[in-house]
């Protein structure tokens, strides 16, 4: 988890869905989200998440991504970041499809 930049009023949330085209390529992508945020400035908070299948809908999403930062120039910035750049480049073919959403957080109180 990154740390050291405060979150103000304008913070960003980036979510991204993640279904992979092969189960077996949840692991590979675990290894390669670890990477996130190591040395990227403005990545605020970054978690992923594998989904826990009970087997209710099969076209449930496999994991989730979720990261916060300072404000929207720090997002764009991390967009064109070489280790985010590699990383998706790394990622593509591992993936059948996904989903992106990005949302402004509340103020913290």
């Amino acid at each position: 988890m990154a740390t050291g930049v405060s979150m103000e009023s304008n913070a960003l949330r980036h979510i991204v869905m993640i279904k992979v085209a092969d189960k077996e390529n949840i692991v590979k992508m675990l290894q390669k989200l670890e990477i996130l945020g190591e040395g990227i400035p403005g990545v605020q908070w970054n978690t992923f998440t594998v989904n826990t299948d009970i087997g209710l809908i099969e076209t449930n999403y496999d994991m989730v991504l979720t990261i916060d930062f300072p404000d929207k120039k720090n997002f764009f910035e991390y967009q064109t970041h070489p280790v985010h750049v590699a990383l998706v480049e790394a990622s593509t073919p591992l993936i059948a499809s996904f989903s992106v959403i990005e949302f402004y957080l509340a103020p913290k109180q």
